[in-house]
């Protein structure tokens, strides 16, 4: 069976919308189109309100019925060869989502530890363990939500930086985003280190 291709998101958008009103907006920075919406949702709440009325509707009549054949065909596809052909559409999303829940399992039901805990107890050496899992999985519970664009995130080397402290100030007022402290920030890196380090530990 041939894979379906993946939508085209400026057309379906222009299909939802006479090409008469179309008015593109030119943005310099991603954080001047997110003020932007902002702005538009406080001076047109109406406009708003059926335009996310709208969206459901879509989504819930158009969107959903038509991408059943598309999740049962990749339904098949994981149980096949572990990932389909819309996970590789964005591979980072996709782990990000699968990862906290395999980790989780892993901890859960691990039989072994790693071989560093040679002349430590075990007690001790699974307190370890559990804690540097733990980290991890934080991490891409974090990465997760900052790919839904819940949390933001900016390299703690770089967080003090004049350029950064003016861009958390123009974000700060965005109720949806929460901006990560700098600890915030070091401890989804160490997660990420974490990883790295005991990569080929992660096994059962």
């Amino acid at each position: 069976m041939k894979e379906p291709k993946k939508p085209n998101i400026r057309i379906l958008y222009e299909g939802t919308v006479p090409k008469k009103a179309i008015k593109p907006k030119k943005f310099k920075s991603a954080i001047e189109m997110i003020e932007d919406m902002e702005r538009e949702k406080k001076e047109h709440p109406i406009k708003d309100f059926f335009f996310t009325i709208q969206c459901k509707l879509t989504k819930w009549f158009w969107d959903n019925p038509r991408y059943f054949i598309q999740d049962i065909y990749c339904f098949f596809q994981r149980g096949k060869r572990g990932y389909s052909y819309k996970d590789c559409w964005s591979v980072d999303w996709y782990l990000a989502e699968i990862l906290p829940k395999m980790l989780k399992q892993l901890q859960n039901n691990q039989h072994i530890l790693p071989t560093w805990q040679v002349g430590e107890s075990e007690e001790i050496a699974q307190e370890r363990w559990d804690g540097y899992l733990n980290k991890m999985i934080k991490t891409f519970e974090t990465a997760n939500k900052i790919q839904n664009t819940d949390y933001l995130y900016i390299k703690s080397k770089e967080y003090d930086t004049e350029e950064n402290k003016d861009f958390r100030n123009r974000m700060k007022h965005l109720d949806f985003l929460n901006i990560m402290t700098k600890q915030e920030c070091e401890e989804y890196e160490e997660g990420w280190r974490l990883f790295q380090e005991y990569f080929f530990s992660l096994w059962d």
